[in-house]
């Protein structure tokens, strides 16, 4: 991954602003949508995780209306489950 000239070295300790603020953005939007989610899903989420806030993904297991959902918290890991 560190390696990769298209992915976002994990020993950058900074965000961009254009980045932040297309997080943000798009945050603020999901969380005004995410009663309306009623297809199946599981969502994974680091413990450890430093760049995104844990509690983000149980919100989403929270309001999310959907009866057939799975939060599954993954246990010493930071942000990249798939590398880490």
């Amino acid at each position: 991954v560190e390696m990769d000239d298209l992915t976002y070295p994990s020993g950058v300790t900074r965000t961009r602003c254009r980045v932040a603020a297309e997080y943000y953005i798009g945050t603020k939007r999901t969380q005004t949508l995410m009663h309306k989610m009623k297809i199946p899903f599981i969502t994974f989420h680091g413990k450890d995780d430093q760049m995104t806030d844990p509690a983000s993904s149980e919100m989403l297991y929270d309001r999310a209306s959907s009866s057939d959902k799975t939060l599954q918290w993954v246990e010493n890991v930071f942000h990249d489950l798939m590398h880490e």
